[in-house]
């Protein structure tokens, strides 16, 4: 395990859900049914020396994995057993070196495809 925290510099996960219609011929509202849903992961991070680069080395074009978030739970706090953690099933993006901005880091974007079903609130376990 691999901890990039401290390389990120932005992440942005969004879920979106689809509407499925359900209309009824006698009634005057149309009524609605939850869809099925889709979940994107965007992260941005430091990139210096791609060889001692965490996130850089780590999450290279074609990379399959997982990562495990930890949500309202300070990075100084040891991972313990009963921590509620989201668990995302992943395939790393290209990597996107950004444009150079002045009196700034450089940065790398890259977009993590989630390739299965999240698993929400899981509680680590030894």
């Amino acid at each position: 395990m691999k901890d990039l925290t401290y390389s990120l510099k932005k992440f942005d996960s969004q879920i979106t859900e689809e509407t499925i219609d359900d209309p009824r011929l006698t009634l005057k509202q149309k009524l609605t049914q939850p869809g099925k849903s889709s979940q994107t992961i965007e992260i941005q991070y430091v990139f210096g020396d791609p060889t001692t680069d965490t996130a850089y080395s780590t999450l290279v074009e074609g990379t399959k994995g997982q990562i495990v978030l930890r949500y309202s739970i300070d990075n100084a706090t040891a991972w313990t057993v009963g921590q509620l953690v989201d668990i995302v099933t992943i395939q790393c993006g290209k990597q996107r070196k950004d444009a150079p901005v002045e009196n700034g880091v450089q940065t790398v974007t890259q977009t993590l495809f989630v390739t299965g079903v999240t698993q929400s609130d899981v509680a680590l376990v030894a």
